[in-house]
């Protein structure tokens, strides 16, 4: 059964929201506000659940998961399906009605394949990004904004700025080495959130937390008590193999 935190999840991603955007349309101080509510370790008041309903256009009863005894409650994206299920005609109703059944017999492999080429096939729009292919650099009067760089085709990814290469295994196993991953520019980050950041006039991939700037590799030292730490922006997620570096 799903929890508050799941459908508040679940419908932010339908909308293409991220969660600090989310938080901004409903007026909370940060991301992590969202982040709480969806891991369950918090749930929101009697008047940010209001401000969720309005934004993210669901009712009461679908977001606390009470119904009363007999109303069926259904999501966003259910009732899309529905409003164009009905569009169709006779004969068009029984091929979805076919394939549906089809998808419910597949295996559970086989079904997380479907979806996946899909998901990269359907509404995928490719645009160019500004690329900096490695990430760590060296010697005297280094700016990051000064950097030689590509382009790269790649999905569009909502408030990404530019792509970078990721050097090294630090950040493993949720960055790898030679990974590709979108940026977003900013000088503040929330505590939890993966930044880019610079020190030494060497760019980093690092957590961002109370404590200093941790590395997800755990044989790597925390990093701490520096006072030349600049951060360059937010790290938003990786970038699919699909992507096209055009050198200029």
């Amino acid at each position: 059964m799903s929890t508050l935190g799941d459908r508040i999840k679940l419908v932010r991603e339908q909308k293409g929201l991220l969660q600090s955007q989310l938080a901004s349309l409903i007026g909370v101080k940060s991301s992590g506000v969202i982040s709480n509510w969806e891991k369950g370790i918090n749930k929101p008041d009697a008047d940010k659940i209001v401000k969720l309903c309005e934004v993210l256009d669901i009712s009461v009863s679908y977001l606390l998961n009470y119904h009363g005894k007999s109303q069926l409650e259904l999501d966003p994206l259910e009732k899309k399906l529905i409003e164009k299920f009905r569009r169709l005609d006779v004969n068009e109703k029984k091929v979805v009605d076919s394939i549906l059944d089809s998808i419910l017999v597949l295996s559970e492999e086989k079904k997380k394949n479907l979806l996946s080429e899909a998901t990269n096939s359907v509404n995928e729009k490719l645009i160019m990004y500004t690329y900096a292919q490695h990430m760590a650099y060296a010697g005297e009067g280094f700016y990051f904004d000064d950097l030689s760089t590509d382009l790269i085709e790649a999905p569009e990814y909502p408030g990404a700025d530019f792509v970078i290469g990721v050097n090294g295994d630090s950040m493993e196993p949720t960055y790898s080495d030679g990974d590709n991953v979108y940026i977003k520019k900013t000088c503040e980050l929330n505590y939890g959130e993966v930044g880019l950041f610079v020190m030494d006039n060497s760019a980093y991939i690092k957590e961002y937390t109370k404590e200093g700037l941790v590395s997800h590799n755990k044989s790597y030292p925390l990093i701490a008590g520096r006072d030349d730490i600049r951060i360059i922006g937010k790290v938003l997620g990786k970038v699919s193999k699909k992507a096209k570096i055009i050198r200029k």
